[in-house]
Order: structure tokens, then C-alpha cells, then sequence
């Protein structure tokens, strides 16, 4: 009994998080000296817009094919994935956006970033 109960709570510690699905329409944009654009670490990057919420940033898995992407741009899509945090430390001798303080931050200048890390997508069904 204790034994099973032992490897019931050890697999339930190490269980993938659930894939979250997201629809909303598809845009690309290209690098400038926003926040947002810091975030994605790349000169173009892709965001989903939603009615009424913030915009998405969204990260590519490797499988996820990127110029399929570009033949999807403006059009209504449902993507799958699961949000990731990412810490941004700056090279002192770039440019960086000025962010407020974190507590868990190694560096005073790092920053948090929220992006939704995209491992399926697809057009999402018109109504």
C-alpha cells in the first residue's frame, strides 16, 4: 500500500503540463524599441490578437513550421502551447528596454517575459 501510494504521488509530480489551446487572429510584426519586441529576441515575431485582451507573444517549437506562419498572417488561427517565463539578462553594452526591479531576478536589469510557446497551429474554424 505504501509502496503504491509512493509511485501514485512520484508520477503525479512529473506529469507534462497540459497544453493550453488559443484562438485569435495571427499577426507578424518586426523589430522595434518596445518591450514586446525585446521579449521575442528576434527581428520579426509573431503575436496573437485577441478581442478585448493583450496580444500574445508567441514562440515557435521546433516542428511548428515558420513559413507557414507567414501564409496564416491575418487570418483567424487556433494555436496550441503552453506559456513559458523567460529572463532576459542584457548585455551591458546593447541597448535594453528600462524595466522595473524583480525580486527573483539575478540581475537588477533582467527582464521577465510572459510568451506563449506555440507547438501546433492551425486555421481556426470560421462560424
Amino acid at each position: 500500500m505504501l509502496l503504491g501510494a509512493l509511485f501514485l504521488t512520484a508520477t503525479t509530480a512529473y506529469t507534462q503540463p497540459k497544453p493550453t489551446t488559443v484562438t485569435g487572429k495571427l499577426l507578424k510584426k518586426t523589430w522595434a524599441k518596445t518591450l514586446e519586441s525585446y521579449c521575442t529576441q528576434a527581428s520579426d515575431y509573431y503575436v496573437l490578437s485577441r478581442p478585448k485582451k493583450k496580444e500574445m507573444i508567441l514562440s515557435l517549437d521546433a516542428d511548428v513550421d515558420a513559413p507557414m506562419f507567414d501564409n496564416w498572417v491575418n487570418k483567424k488561427v487556433q494555436v496550441q502551447g503552453e506559456w513559458v517565463n523567460r529572463t532576459i539578462t542584457p548585455n551591458p553594452q546593447s541597448q535594453h528596454p528600462v524595466t522595473p526591479k524583480f525580486p527573483n531576478a539575478e540581475n537588477e536589469n533582467a527582464t521577465q517575459c510572459k510568451i506563449f510557446h506555440v507547438t501546433n497551429i492551425r486555421l481556426a474554424k470560421q462560424k
